[in-house]
């Protein structure tokens, strides 16, 4: 475990985290003084044990990178920096992945319907970005999905399923373009 969060941290992501092989949870998130910059390095991913990865509140660009090497991912927490671009494909290989903020940064395009198929996924955190498309929340797999914060997007729909999320508690899509009946 590492946790350097709120240190008067600056510069890039070192490469050579990617040395700590049995590193578990990665914790680099910054505050009004103190954040980092540049992208997320591409050896990140050869940690394969990481289960909780924190970079929230950073001034961190570029996209993200792939996710499917991180099968005990639980947590991911990227709120708050200038990443874009579409989220990676394989996400719904993530069976562990509990839960996914990405809230404030500049992603864009449709989220892909395999987010259905977490279904150990509790909470999903998008709002203010610019997706689009439908919501992909909903279906008989997302048994522990309680709580959900879209807003400030572009989503058009939401899915017609959201009536199957039996743990749901928190559901929040204003500031979007979602019509219908």
């Amino acid at each position: 475990r590492l946790d350097l969060a709120y240190n008067n941290l600056k510069g890039t992501i070192p490469l050579e985290l990617a040395l700590f092989q049995d590193l578990t949870r990665l914790d680099l998130g910054g505050g009004p003084s103190e954040q980092l910059t540049g992208t997320i390095p591409p050896t990140i991913q050869t940690i394969r044990g990481l289960e909780e990865l924190q970079l929230r509140n950073n001034l961190l660009t570029g996209q993200i990178p792939a996710l499917r090497q991180w099968l005990r991912l639980r947590t991911l927490n990227l709120e708050g920096n200038q990443i874009s671009g579409q989220l990676p494909r394989g996400i719904d290989r993530l069976r562990s992945l509990r839960s996914f903020n990405v809230r404030g940064n500049n992603l864009e395009g449709t989220i892909s319907q395999d987010f259905r198929n977490l279904a150990s996924l509790a909470s999903l955190i998008v709002s203010e970005n610019a997706f689009t498309g439908e919501l992909p929340v909903g279906g008989s797999r997302m048994v522990r999905l309680r709580s959900v914060e879209a807003s400030g997007n572009q989503f058009s729909s939401i899915t017609s399923s959201i009536g199957e999320l039996p743990s749901l508690v928190f559901f929040l899509t204003q500031r979007n373009q979602i019509q219908g009946s």
